[in-house]
């Protein structure tokens, strides 16, 4: 995989929830669109998502995607510092799927909010079928 395939605005911090919105607008998923409300639910380090290589698992609902994961502290201190400062935080996800509606989490890197990142496209048979 070659980059962030699910790129997320967060928005806040919140009882150990990032809480946010898709931030790509390319995708032919009507459900992973801009403004999709997501969710991050953080995980203790040391959780095993049935892999070491596996970071977290998403899934995506019609109006939402979740995903329980486990990010590095450096890429959470980033994210809190840029919304302290007023600066909008994005986080790139790079995605595998598993099934209709879910994913696992590769990797992740806090980004820019104006990086491009691929669309998630990955989903759109997924969110065609649900429909």
């Amino acid at each position: 995989m070659n980059g962030a395939d699910l790129k997320i605005r967060i928005e806040r911090l919140a009882d150990g929830e990032l809480l946010g919105q898709v931030a790509d607008d390319t995708s032919s998923n009507p459900w992973v669109r801009t403004g999709a409300e997501v969710r991050l639910y953080l995980n203790e380090p040391g959780t095993v998502f049935r892999s070491p290589d596996t970071l977290g698992i998403g899934r995506v609902y019609e109006d939402r995607v979740e995903v329980d994961m486990i990010l590095p502290p450096s890429v959470i201190n980033r994210l809190l510092t840029q919304l302290s400062d007023g600066k909008q935080a994005c986080l790139g996800l790079d995605t595998h799927e598993t099934g209709e509606y879910t994913f696992r989490v590769l990797s992740c890197t806090s980004q820019s909010a104006r990086q491009e990142s691929k669309p998630a496209s990955r989903y759109a048979a997924a969110a065609k079928h649900a429909a």
